[in-house]
């Protein structure tokens, strides 16, 4: 008996049907996967004080704005066109490249700046590539594909960077060198892009530009700047600069805000940078103090130093070789107060000054010190009357006059009091009470940090005393001083021997 076997499984046709079709599924899958994970940037730290974080965006970025959920910038590169940078969660974007194309020759185009003004982008480009008679043009861009929908009018030739505020757009100058002769301004245009004004010689490399609801930005590439302008009075007034930052980006290109941060293109890095919260807060607060990157470094260094990571010599080496020039110490100074407390600024400069020989520096110091807020400044005023029964301090004012602590002061006395000194004593107390009517007043001056005071006593017998151009305290030193001033009265009223006692403190630093 012949016994058949079903012999099961795949056949040899079948086995290389599923083969090619796993090989083209995991290759489909890796491409996918590759694809993703490549388009897949990370917010990493970075090295300059002033832009501590930073995203390698693989592109050149050029005009940049930020549309409410993502980055878009032009890219200076090939494909050209537009860049999309998403932000995710954890520090993580997504990438986009937007080749954009025109419709006519096919060609890809680059954009000079671009705008995004909550409903659609707007965008500088070169005339020439609609066969415009005008250098520059404005585009209109559409909101999904970004490609151009339309042509919408003529810019200034030099016109570089684009900004709307919310009811205006506004451009700037960029000149191809900053030895050209030609005219550079701020423009300001309607939101339908016609020219209301332009203001003359705001700078001449305008290569990035936002609005982030108080400023208005230009970046300038020839002298690596960031200006801040108040626009608020620009329909009467120019706008006005307030202030100006040397940046550390040597090549930057396009500024964003995003709501929170603003932003920086890198093009010589390739990379998006996120300017230090901290110092943009201190401008939003109208603290200008931080003029360049050094200033930072500077303040980093106290930082250390505050926190016992820095010896107190290493802090103050670069004074003491003469790294930092006389000139900037008072612009050091000014960026340390914008952090730090007088005392802390104080207690430095009281350092340096003990270790510096130099005059010309010395000098500049003890100014500095002198400068300080609440430099021994007083200016104490008291409006109430003076009651029957009181005396009253009127006013002590101070200040440091060739590092002498130089005081004025007026006390007043009541009627009550001053008729008192001379009254006759009353029947009802004994002729053996121990009793004597005057009026005093001490002036005991104590530097709280060392403890040690002065003290001055005064008597009189009159309505009032007035002293003039006191020196209280000869070569001050600085630090924190209070001032504690007891007044006291005895004297006689028909019925009674009364007394009064009080006192008025006053704090001075110096």
């Amino acid at each position: 008996m012949i016994k058949q076997h079903r012999q099961s499984g795949v056949s040899l046709t079948g086995f290389i049907v599923m083969l090619l079709v796993f090989v083209a599924f995991a290759f489909g899958t890796g491409w996918f996967a590759n694809t993703y994970y490549a388009n897949r940037l990370t917010l990493l730290d970075n090295d300059a004080l002033d832009f501590p974080s930073a995203i390698s965006v693989a592109a050149s970025p050029a005009g940049m704005t930020w549309d409410g959920q993502r980055f878009i910038f032009s890219n200076r590169v090939s494909p050209w066109g537009l860049v999309q940078i998403t932000p995710l969660e954890n520090g993580q974007y997504r990438k986009k490249t937007i080749p954009v194309v025109d419709s006519t020759e096919f060609q890809q185009i680059s954009f000079q700046g671009i705008s995004w003004n909550g409903s659609s982008l707007i965008a500088l480009a070169n005339g020439e590539w609609f066969q415009s008679a005008h250098k520059k043009v404005f585009v209109e861009l559409d909101t999904q594909t970004h490609k151009i929908i339309k042509v919408i009018g003529a810019a200034p030739d030099y016109a570089h960077c684009l900004a709307w505020d919310g009811q205006n757009y506004w451009a700037g100058t960029r000149l191809n060198t900053p030895d050209q002769k030609a005219r550079t301004a701020l423009y300001k245009f309607d939101q339908d892009l016609k020219l209301l004004a332009s203001f003359d010689n705001p700078g001449k490399g305008c290569q990035g530009m936002t609005w982030d609801g108080k400023y208005l930005w230009w970046g300038d590439i020839f002298n690596d700047t960031v200006t801040l302008y108040d626009i608020t009075h620009s329909t009467s007034t120019p706008p006005a600069a307030v202030h100006q930052y040397h940046l550390s980006i040597e090549q930057h290109s396009g500024i964003a805000f995003d709501g929170k941060d603003i932003w920086f293109g890198d093009y010589q890095n390739q990379q998006l940078k996120r300017l230090q919260q901290e110092l943009y807060f201190d401008w939003l607060g109208g603290n200008f103090e931080i003029k360049h990157p050094g200033n930072l470094a500077m303040l980093d260094k106290f930082d250390m130093y505050q926190t016992g990571k820095l010896d107190l010599d290493d802090l103050i080496a670069p004074l003491l070789q003469g790294k930092v020039e006389t000139a900037e110490i008072p612009d050091h100074i000014d960026t340390l107060r914008s952090r730090y407390s007088d005392e802390e600024v104080r207690q430095i400069l009281v350092t340096v000054l003990d270790n510096i020989s130099t005059e010309s520096t010395r000098l500049v110091l003890k100014n500095q010190l002198e400068a300080l807020v609440g430099s021994g400044e007083i200016n104490y005023q008291n409006d109430q009357t003076t009651a029957v029964d009181t005396v009253n301090m009127m006013y002590f004012t101070a200040r440091v006059e060739n590092h002498d602590l130089v005081a004025s002061w007026k006390v007043e006395v009541g009627d009550e009091i001053y008729s008192g000194l001379d009254a006759p004593r009353p029947q009802q107390i004994p002729d053996d009470y121990d009793f004597y009517t005057f009026i005093q007043y001490t002036i005991t001056i104590t530097n709280t940090a060392t403890g040690i005071s002065e003290e001055y006593e005064y008597d009189f017998f009159d309505i009032e005393d007035i002293q003039e151009n006191v020196t209280l305290l000869e070569d001050i030193s600085a630090g924190e001083y209070e001032i504690v001033i007891e007044m006291d009265a005895q004297y006689y009223t028909l019925s009674t021997a009364s007394r009064y006692n009080g006192n008025l403190i006053i704090k001075v630093q110096y």
